[in-house]
C-alpha cells in the first residue's frame, strides 16, 4: 500500500508553481523522481522544461563516457553525443546546464536550475582529472575524493558563469544534500554514521544558501541580505524550500498548501516565527545500512527505538553532537516523554510498523524501563 511511484498526481509542486511566475525550470543529473514505468520518472512530467539526464533510476552504471555511462539499468539516457570520449559525467552535467542557463538569461526569463549531481553516489569511479591531488589515498577513498572534488569544481564553474552573464547578483545558489555520506571512511565526524542509519551522520546534511555574487547595495540582496559566514541552527529540511523560495519570488496569489515552513527570516539572521520543534526518520522497514528503527528529535533531544531488540537510545544533541553517550538507562522519565511525542507524531501520520513473522502483529514501540 506504499506509495512507490513518486510525487502524487495533482500534488503541488514548487516547479508548476514557479512556472506560473515566469519562470524557465532546468534540471541536470540524477532524478529518481518515480519508476521509468511511471510519467514522475520523467522530470519533464514534473514542471520541469528541460530535462538533461534524469530518469527513473537511483544511480549511474558508470561515470565515463567511455563506457557510455554504462549499459545496466542504471544507463543515462541523453548524453549520448558524449559517448566514447574521455569526459566524466559531471563534467557532462555541467557543461550541458551551462548551455541552458545560457538560453534562459539570453531570453530574459527568470530560471531555477536544479543540478543534481550523480556524484557522489555509487559507483564510486576515480575523476581522472583530480586524482593527482590525492596520492595517499587508494580504491574508493581516492575515487570519493576526486568525485567530491569535481562537484565542487562543477560549482564554480557555474557561478563563474553567472558572473560572465551578469546575472551573480541576482542569482541565489543553495546546496544541499539529502542523506550522509555513503562510505564510512568518509563520514562526517564529529557525527555519528553514515547514509540511512539512524544516528546524525545519517540525516543531519549541509544547507548553504548564498548568493552567487554578493553584493550589499544590489536591491535584490537588501531585499534578502545573508551575511557572509552565518549560521542558524534551526531544523529545516527538503520541503521548506517551497514556501522559502516561492515566497521570495513574490507571487501574486496565495502559495500553494504544503508541508513546510519558510525559513528566510532565518537567511536574514532572524528568527523564525513557528520554526520545526521536532523531526521524525521512520524505518519500519530495511534499509541501505540500517533497519527496523524509529528517530525522534525535539529541540536538542533525540530519542531512538530499535525494533529489532526494543532497546531505546537517547542523546542530548546540544552537549553530545556525536551520539556517543546513550543517557536512556539514567534519564528514564526523559525517554519516556519523548516516546510518548513519537507515538503521538507516528500515530497522526498512520504510520506503518514492522510485522511479527511469528503472528502477524504489528510491533510498535514498547517502553520497558
Amino acid at each position: 500500500s506504499w506509495n512507490m511511484k513518486g510525487v502524487p498526481e495533482g500534488a503541488p509542486l514548487f516547479t508548476t508553481t514557479l512556472k506560473k511566475l515566469g519562470y524557465t525550470n532546468l534540471f541536470a543529473g540524477k532524478a529518481h523522481f518515480g519508476p521509468n514505468d511511471h510519467p514522475n520518472g520523467d522530470p519533464l512530467n514534473l514542471g520541469f522544461d528541460v530535462n538533461i539526464a534524469g530518469h527513473g533510476s537511483g544511480g549511474i552504471g558508470s561515470y565515463y563516457a567511455k563506457k557510455n555511462f554504462g549499459k545496466n539499468q542504471w544507463h543515462v539516457p541523453g548524453l549520448e553525443k558524449y559517448h566514447g570520449s574521455d569526459i566524466f559525467i559531471t563534467e557532462a552535467l555541467t557543461l550541458e546546464m551551462s548551455e541552458f542557463i545560457k538560453t534562459a538569461v539570453a531570453d530574459k526569463k527568470p530560471f531555477f536550475a536544479y543540478m543534481g549531481h550523480y556524484a557522489v553516489h555509487s559507483p564510486f569511479e576515480v575523476d581522472p582529472r583530480f586524482s593527482k591531488n590525492y596520492p595517499n589515498l587508494k580504491g574508493k577513498e581516492r575515487a570519493y575524493a576526486t568525485m567530491i572534488e569535481g562537484m565542487d569544481k562543477s560549482l564554480g564553474d557555474l557561478i563563474h558563469l553567472l558572473g560572465n552573464l551578469g546575472v551573480a547578483e541576482e542569482t541565489l545558489v543553495v546546496f544541499y544534500t539529502d542523506n550522509g555520506s555513503a562510505l564510512m571512511m568518509a563520514n562526517g565526524q564529529p557525527l555519528r554514521g553514515m547514509k540511512g542509519h539512524r544516528h546524525e551522520g545519517g540525516i543531519r546534511v549541509p544547507l548553504i544558501v548564498s548568493w552567487a555574487k554578493p553584493n550589499p547595495k544590489s536591491p535584490m540582496q537588501q531585499a534578502l541580505p545573508i551575511a557572509a559566514n552565518s549560521t542558524n541552527d534551526s531544523i529545516v529540511t527538503c520541503y521548506d524550500f517551497f514556501p522559502t523560495f516561492i515566497e521570495l519570488a513574490k507571487p501574486s496569489e496565495p502559495i500553494p498548501k504544503n508541508d513546510g515552513i519558510s525559513f528566510l527570516p532565518a537567511l536574514k539572521g532572524e528568527k523564525i516565527p513557528n520554526p520545526h520543534q521536532s523531526f521524525l526518520a521512520h524505518f519500519p522497514h530495511g534499509r541501505h545500512n540500517n533497519n527496523l528503527f524509529t528517530s525522534y528529535r525535539y529541540k536538542n533531544w533525540k530519542v531512538i527505538y530499535n525494533y529489532k531488540d526494543k532497546q531505546w537510545e537517547l542523546y542530548d544533541l546540544s552537549k553530545d553532537i556525536g551520539e556517543s553517550n546513550n543517557l536512556a538507562s539514567s534519564m528514564p522519565e526523559k525517554v519516556k516523554e519523548l516516546a510518548s511525542l513519537m507515538l503521538s507524531e507516528l500515530h497522526s501520520q498512520n504510520a506503518t510498523f514492522p510485522t511479527s513473522t511469528i503472528d502477524k502483529t504489528a510491533q510498535k514501540p514498547e517502553f520497558t524501563f
